[in-house]
């Protein structure tokens, strides 16, 4: 129960990223929004979303 209550949070902050009105937090500097991307990127693969793999590599190329 409480992976798919975790599954569902992580899922619903990846689809917000896909908003205009989502903001990193205001501390965050570049290393940390690029370690949490990565860290999203492979928690996705590890739980076959792949669909959501797109939002985040359209996140990536807004860093670069």
């Amino acid at each position: 129960m409480t992976d798919n209550y975790l599954n569902k949070m992580i899922s619903s902050a990846i689809d917000s990223m896909q908003t205009s009105d989502w903001h990193w937090p205001s501390d965050w500097i570049e290393s940390d929004k690029k370690k949490f991307l990565n860290d999203c990127l492979n928690w996705l693969e590890q739980n076959e979303l792949y669909e959501r793999c797109e939002i985040i590599k359209d996140v990536q190329k807004e860093l670069q």
